[in-house]
Formats: structure tokens, sequence, C-alpha cells
């Protein structure tokens, strides 16, 4: 897979860098990206390996990997109402197994070398995910159970299921 991450100007279509891997860290199939609020890290979800990669936008450097459960990383979106932010990760490669939807503080992953993740689970393969900042409820799309669940992520509880869906792939909100 690939091995590098390039950074783009959206307001220019201008390529800002390519970022590659170091002796400190490596992209393995880079896939899913959350940018911090404040704009300065952006944080890689790798599919090809268990792991996330943080990047300082500002110094254009991969600072390190982190290692994480699940299938390699498929979706990933950023809860700004969380002091430090949020980083909601879901797992999955495609193989309909059930995996794990896991929180991480934003804040933490940037500043320390181990972090542990609190787990959500989905049962249930993720093909899809969005978080509302105002509600708290962070939506998970799943393909292989044709359903969307609705999850409040503060009291780590379902909310709602929407079953008798037609295979739903994506999560947006709008």
């Amino acid at each position: 897979g690939s091995q590098t991450v390039s950074v783009l100007d959206v307001h220019s279509n201008a390529l800002v860098g390519v970022i590659n891997g170091n002796t400190l860290a490596q992209f393995s199939t880079p896939r899913a990206l959350a940018q911090s609020i404040d704009g300065r890290y952006l944080f890689v979800g790798n599919s090809s390996a268990k792991s996330l990669s943080v990047i300082d936008l500002q110094s254009m450097i991969l600072m390190k990997n982190i290692e994480v459960a699940g299938n390699g990383i498929s979706h990933m979106s950023y809860h700004h109402g969380v002091e430090g932010g949020q980083l909601i990760i879901g797992y999955g490669n495609g193989s309909n197994t059930s995996d794990a939807v896991s929180l991480l503080n934003a804040e933490v992953a940037v500043s320390q070398s181990h972090v542990s993740l609190q787990e959500l689970n989905s049962g249930g393969y993720t093909t899809g995910l969005a978080f509302d900042d105002d509600s708290g409820f962070l939506y998970l799309s799943q393909q292989s159970n044709n359903r969307l669940i609705v999850i409040d992520v503060m009291n780590n509880s379902i909310v709602n299921v929407v079953n008798n869906l037609q295979s739903p792939t994506v999560t947006t909100l709008s």
C-alpha cells in the first residue's frame, strides 16, 4: 500500500507537501483522515496495520504511530465537543467481521507515547461513521447488517437502530 500522505490547500487546490514515513513511524495504506480543531495535527488511520499516525502539519512531519485494536482503521471522525478533542475510530477490512468503534482523546494521542482506547461494541462491520457535535451522537452505518446505529458517546449506549436499509456504506450529516 501507499507509504505517503499528500497535503493539499483546499482553497487554492495546490499541493502543500508530501509526507513520508521515517525511522520513527511509517504509513501502511493510509485510508481515514481527521484533522484537529486547531488545524495543527492530522490523524491518519492505516488500513493495512493496526495503527494511527499523527502528523504535525506545521512542520509537515510524521510524529508517531499509535497501536490500536481492530482490523485496520477504515473510518474516522473528530469530535470537537470534548476538551482536547476526541477521535472516533471505526475498524474493518471489509470482511464483515464484528468490529468495535474506539474513542481516543486527541490531545492524549499527540502528547503520550502509550494511549488507551475506550471501545464501543457496535456489533457489526462499520462501513461509515459521522459524529454530531450538537447532540453528542455517533451514527454508524453497517452494510453487513443493513442498519444504522445511533450511539450516545458520553453514556456509551445505543439510543436507536434503523433497520432494513439497503447496504448502507457512507454516513454523513447535514
